[in-house]
């Protein structure tokens, strides 16, 4: 069942358009009833026929994570997988960082294996430790 277009609406519009909102949905509706993987089901319902979200190019997602992990030397790895919500689309690349709680006792945490599924966060000790930890932001972008 095709979407038909309804705008472009008037801001002030009874009762209390907001235009930039109403045409921006609109935008965003026409554009994914368009995909054949979306499916409108006629009753008001829509079912993506691939079961997951595929992120267009010059999207980005963001998430945290945190690795804690002891070590008994230097060059221990302790890393975290990051599961993407996208899936079906291998991202540009991905920056990692320790905004959230800074290295301690473990190196600048790195990433590694960026997939259409996710990317392994890692770091690595820098000495013996019973607490090595960091934690911060991943941002993928496609």
């Amino acid at each position: 069942m095709p979407y038909t277009p309804h705008g472009p609406f008037v801001n002030g519009g009874a009762p209390g358009i907001d235009y930039s909102f109403l045409n921006a949905a609109e935008t965003c509706l026409e554009n994914a009833i368009s995909d054949p993987a979306i499916i409108n089901t006629g009753d008001g319902n829509i079912t993506f026929t691939t079961g997951y979200l595929k992120r267009a190019s010059g999207h980005t997602e963001q998430g945290g994570y945190f690795i804690a992990f002891a070590s008994t030397a230097a060059s221990q790895v302790g890393s975290y997988y990051y599961s993407s919500e996208s899936r079906g689309v291998t991202p540009l690349s991905v920056t990692v960082d320790a905004s959230q709680y800074p290295a301690t006792n473990c190196t600048a945490p790195g990433a590694l294996q960026l997939t259409s599924n996710g990317v392994q966060v890692f770091t690595n000790s820098s000495g013996a430790g019973s607490n090595n930890r960091v934690g911060g932001l991943v941002t993928i972008q496609y």
